[in-house]
């Protein structure tokens, strides 16, 4: 574990944030782009350069991770900005034939906190089509896909989350069938996020940091401001800047800098304040 340690890029006391968000990814990298085996390797070592040697390696891969994330992840908002039928569905389901199969399953949860609907990301692997498929919370997602499994070669998963494969051909009725069964079954409710403040506005000037990390400061009815981080989200900067307000769905963290903890609100989704 030390070795991963080395090659982050916090250099402070670590905390279980550090280790989600720095240790946790990189180990979990090797079975998305490469094999497992890598990282089992790195956690049975028995010597700090044995371990250097994996975590090294390892440290590339979740490198080529980010990359394969940011770039679909923007491909797959883009199909979906450029069609309005898509703006407007219930559901999405989108696919690419040369999308990196390990990073699916990442890139369906980020277009669900875009859009906050159930998910399905689907790629060509070893000349068969397998998806990754997500929910919003209280919509089973799983008996969905049951409602579709005509259309598919196998499925499994649960409530929240699922994989399956299927022939190409069927590509576009999933798309419609998927669509017409969320329909008929979720509740309106359920496709807005729950954890909201609404009409809030930016206590400082907003800066995009690292990759495309949304950093600011913000405030309710000139309440107590809150440092805020939003991971991939530094599309909203101008909005953050504008001077409008704006409502944010966030969770609540500890942020540990130099012995220094304070609460940080790590946000998921921003969007304009409606009147």
């Amino acid at each position: 574990m030390l070795a991963l340690i080395n090659l982050a890029t916090h250099k402070g006391e670590f905390t279980i944030d550090n280790v989600v968000f720095q240790i946790g990814p990189r180990i979990n990298a090797a079975g998305r782009i490469k094999h497992a085996k890598d990282a089992v390797s790195l956690l049975i070592s028995t010597s700090l350069e044995e371990a250097e040697y994996f975590s090294a390696g390892i440290d590339i891969q979740n490198t080529e991770r980010r990359k394969h994330d940011s770039k679909i992840t923007d491909q797959a908002l883009s199909m979906i900005s450029n069609k309005v039928e898509w703006i407007n569905r219930k559901t999405t389901v989108v696919y690419q034939d040369d999308w990196h199969k390990g990073v699916i399953g990442i890139v369906a949860s980020r277009l669900t906190e875009t859009y906050y609907r159930p998910t399905i990301v689907l790629t060509k692997s070893n000349g068969v089509v397998a998806g990754s498929a997500r929910s919003v919370v209280g919509f089973d997602l799983y008996e969905a896909l049951d409602s579709c499994r005509d259309l598919l070669d196998q499925f499994g998963g649960h409530k929240y989350a699922a994989g399956l494969t299927m022939r190409e051909e069927n590509i576009p009725a999933l798309q419609d069938r998927f669509e017409e069964v969320v329909v008929a079954s979720i509740l309106p409710e359920m496709l807005i996020q729950e954890i909201i403040s609404k009409r809030v506005n930016s206590k400082a000037f907003a800066t995009v940091v690292g990759q495309k990390h949304l950093r600011m400061t913000v405030s309710q009815q000139n309440a107590k401001p809150f440092a805020c981080i939003g991971f991939g989200l530094g599309e909203h900067c101008d909005l953050v800047n504008s001077g409008k307000y704006f409502d944010i769905c966030y969770t609540i963290e500890e942020n540990n800098w130099r012995n220094d903890v304070t609460i940080q609100l790590n946000i998921k989704g921003i969007r304009e304040s409606i009147l």
